[in-house]
């Protein structure tokens, strides 16, 4: 051990004498970019891994009876994880990264590097609804804080790599780099330099082109949508807005309401059995809102409203009733933000991200189908929902 050191302090003071700060930084970026592209892919193949073997293997032989308790498993194995194996509680994404840039120095425990891989595996696999982006900028970041560590930067340095990181995470979910270093520089204020823009840049380029070699070029959401906009069709996109933001409204007020009156449950087994059988029984009825969304979504930006009765046992093929389609696609916007709220209270681990833009996509999906079809109008459903 001894000597493994010794090798690593003199490779510190070989780097310091040959390699200035600025391009060491540079290549921790490029390096760091990887990994966060390594753990974006990690955690989206392991959800998928374990939601295909439950639902196309499993749920389908014996009928969707299993999501009654798919949810209280997972989420289960999620807690027991945290209880009994780190004994720590993994945050959720960028909220504890932003803590640990105010609160801590940057700084962020080793059990970062692989906490939220497994707990969101375990939770949005088993069907918690709730999403990836920000375990997977957590993971990014836990990479970041920990390299900074090792190599002893300062406070300014590691803040830095932790955006690198955050940037690289984010650009490797959706193959974005510009659309990750733009969220990252919102989210996290980083002070824009161009050394520090190009660390960014390096991070996220090298992290998309890791999700490119091990994902493919699929991306999250292929919309392709030729569309020039219509004087006539301002009003409808000002009345989305105003509907968007008063469901805004409406899970800020379910997400807390619900927090408050499970906050006085004080054993965690309790918390996870009523939240986890009521989130299975809303899985079991509406199996659209089992895990983070991505098919529904997808059919939502191409004006398909199949999902909303695919694999239930409650909803047969609505088609013939278009007032019932509505309706139910109007309750299961309501519902996502209640299977993602009580995802969170059973004790899973998860983003809201994702969720957030099915919540979007669905209300757009929904009002665009409604205004053709009660007021004649012509407008482009895609284009709403997206």
């Amino acid at each position: 051990m001894s000597d493994k050191r010794n090798i690593f302090t003199r490779f510190l003071v070989w780097r310091m004498r040959n390699i200035s700060n600025k391009n060491f930084i540079l290549i921790l970026s490029l390096i760091i970019g990887v990994l966060a592209g390594i753990g974006a892919v990690l955690i989206k193949n392991s959800v998928h891994f374990i939601r295909t073997l439950l639902t196309d293997n499993i749920a389908g032989q014996v009928g969707n009876f299993l999501y009654f308790i798919f949810p209280i498993i997972g989420i289960g194995l999620a807690v027991l994880f945290m209880n009994f194996i780190i004994k720590k509680r993994v945050g959720h994404g960028i909220p504890s990264v932003l803590y640990a840039i105010a609160k801590k120095g940057g700084k962020l425990e080793a059990h970062n590097l692989f906490s939220s891989i497994v707990t969101t595996t375990f939770t949005v696999g088993f069907g918690g609804s709730v999403g990836l982006e920000g375990p997977t900028v957590a993971t990014g970041a836990g990479i970041g804080s920990n390299v900074a560590r090792v190599f002893h930067l300062n406070y300014k340095e590691t803040v830095l790599l932790l955006g690198a990181a955050s940037t690289a995470a984010m650009a490797a979910i959706f193959k974005a780099p510009i659309t990750g270093v733009v969220y990252v520089l919102e989210i996290f204020m980083l002070d824009l330099t161009m050394s520090s823009l190009i660390a960014l840049l390096l991070a996220s380029s090298s992290a998309v082109l890791t999700s490119f070699f091990f994902l493919g070029k699929d991306v999250v959401y292929p919309v392709a949508i030729d569309y020039s906009l219509s004087f006539n069709e301002v009003p409808f996109f000002i009345i989305i807005g105003i509907l968007g933001g008063l469901f805004g409204l409406y899970y800020f007020k379910v997400y807390s309401g619900l927090s408050r009156v499970f906050d006085k449950i004080r054993s965690w087994i309790i918390r996870l059995f009523i939240a986890g059988s009521a989130l299975g029984i809303l899985l079991f009825l509406f199996p659209s809102l089992y895990g983070e969304g991505y098919g529904p979504i997808n059919m939502a930006l191409n004006g398909d409203y199949s999902f909303i009765y695919s694999d239930s046992i409650l909803i047969g093929n609505a088609d013939s009733n278009f007032l019932l389609i509505i309706g139910i696609l109007l309750l299961t916007i309501f519902l996502k933000v209640i299977t993602m709220t009580l995802t969170f209270i059973a004790g899973g681990i998860g983003g809201v991200f994702a969720p957030t833009l099915f919540v979007g996509a669905v209300l757009g999906l929904t009002f665009g189908l409604a205004a053709n079809h009660f007021l004649g109008t012509d407008l482009p459903v895609p284009v709403f929902a997206l």
